[in-house]
């Protein structure tokens, strides 16, 4: 008979077990964990529907191995990996001597032949098809159907329903054999949509400035104007210092808040993408604010039904304002000019995105990068930096590096079948050698940087990259 060397496999945990047992009928193997014998492999066959790679085996015909060892644990160890076979067992036919004659066998998995889904609409499983990215004639296993169930709970999470339930149901096909049809069987269940936000610890920023910077993540719709208007009121009487703190749009803000929220055509369901994003912008609508050191202490999402609860608190810290900015590396503009144009004045709130702007990225062109641009400095590189925080004020350094003036070297005229290039080129009124200065140039903050010969008076103009102004850095 046979020594038959097996591997028992947990599905579960994906944890291989290899089990030796011996036959009475082969007198002359003796199977000694602890003891191991060597055997010269005389020969390899193959049994099963599965077929054998030999470049996975650890060791050849005539190799001499250990019965039951470390080459036959690492050959059952490959083969499993692969993911290509659901049975897999490794046998002693024949023993000679020392010599040892192996069969491999191997049972294929199961190959998909179709898939369908249950319980989703026509657009639906478009969508999921493309998703999931499976096909004809892949291998079946459990990490395929499993991660085919993730995605598909992904997407319909996405689309605001966070009880979704998927199971796949395996069913063989009746005319391919060892082929088998998937069926994902989906629940929707309801969808989740946001009923209220709420801040805790925002003292400075009201309720209704918080949930406008949080662009993607919004209350379901409500108009209750005078919810719990009773309350309010009688809440001002008793805290008549409370009201007067604070402007009266912003109070304003905070009542209709929770009570107003017009959302006809956006929808308010929960992505956690897109909230984490909204966290973002939240603290950087706070740095706007002045609050530098804002920071989210912790938040949490909970469910009622079919109704999500979001409660954020806030730690503020102090409020900052500009105290001294200077320039440096600025050889073209003077100093003044330059705080005229960054227009921060000592004792601003402290605004990183309003210092941003006013460097380089004000939609109006009124920054300091656009006056040097406008003046062919098209390499002109500034970087504000903190250089002093104390108590409550912030001293900045913006550090300038102008580069060279870059200058037009060709201008090219395309397209013109009936028009010559001399009548157009003598229209434009920037020549070769100029550089684009203000209005009267028709090719703003162009040059050129290539230096093509030709006979005849063509100049090539192109638009180089744009070098962003880099972020703020803080030395402190």
């Amino acid at each position: 008979m046979t020594l038959f060397i097996g591997i028992l496999v947990c599905a579960t945990t994906g944890y291989a077990q290899v089990v030796v047992t011996s036959n009475d009928s082969v007198p002359n193997v003796t199977i000694d964990y602890s003891n191991p014998q060597t055997y010269e492999i005389g020969g390899i066959t193959t049994s099963g529907s599965g077929a054998l790679d030999r470049r996975l085996l650890p060791f050849q015909v005539g190799e001499q191995i250990e019965i039951p060892g470390e080459k036959i644990s690492k050959t059952l160890k490959k083969l499993w990996e692969t993911g290509l076979y659901e049975d897999i067992r490794i046998s002693v036919t024949k023993v000679i001597g020392n010599t040892a004659f192996l069969d491999i066998y191997l049972e294929d998995r199961s190959r998909l032949a179709a898939f369908a889904f249950v319980g989703a609409k026509k657009n639906e499983e478009t969508e999921l098809r493309e998703k999931i990215k499976i096909s004809q004639g892949n291998v079946v296993n459990d990490n395929m159907k499993n991660n085919c169930i993730n995605l598909i709970r992904n997407y319909y999470i996405d689309k605001g329903y966070h009880a979704c339930t998927v199971t796949v149901e395996e069913r063989a096909d009746e005319k391919i054999n060892r082929a088998v049809n998937l069926y994902f069987n989906i629940n929707k269940g309801k969808r989740i949509r946001i009923e209220k936000i709420s801040f805790y610890g925002n003292e400075n920023a009201s309720d209704g400035v918080l949930l406008k910077s949080m662009k993607e993540t919004k209350t379901r719709f409500h108009f209750m104007p005078f919810y719990k208007a009773d309350t309010v009121i009688a809440y001002m009487f008793r805290h008549p210092d409370y009201y007067r703190s604070k402007d009266i749009i912003d109070h304003l803000s905070d009542y209709f808040a929770s009570r107003v929220n017009f959302r006809l055509f956006k929808g308010s369901k929960f992505i956690k993408a897109n909230y984490e994003s909204d966290k973002v912008k939240l603290i950087d609508k706070y740095n706007e604010l002045g609050f530098r050191d804002a920071y989210i202490v912790k938040d949490t999402f909970y469910m009622k039904g079919n109704l999500a609860y979001i409660d954020i608190t806030v730690d503020e810290g102090p409020r900052y304002y500009f105290r001294n900015i200077d320039f440096v590396g600025n050889t073209k503009y003077p100093t003044e000019l330059l705080r005229q144009i960054l227009n921060i004045e000592k004792g601003d709130v402290y605004n990183q995105k309003r210092l941003m702007e006013n460097i380089s990225m004000n939609q109006d062109g009124n920054d300091i990068s656009s006056l040097y641009m406008n003046d062919g400095y098209l390499f002109f590189y500034a970087t504000p930096t903190e250089v002093l925080v104390e108590n409550d004020s912030i001293d900045i350094e913006v550090r300038i590096r102008e580069g060279q003036q870059a200058i037009y070297n060709r201008i090219s005229v395309s397209g013109n079948t009936k028009t010559n290039d001399n009548v157009i080129l003598r229209e434009v009124t920037t020549l070769p050698g100029n550089c684009s200065t203000g209005p009267t140039s028709s090719v703003h903050s162009r040059c050129c940087f290539h230096s093509a010969t030709s006979t005849r008076r063509r100049w090539t103009c192109v638009r180089p990259p744009t070098r962003p102004t880099a972020p703020l850095i803080s030395n402190i």
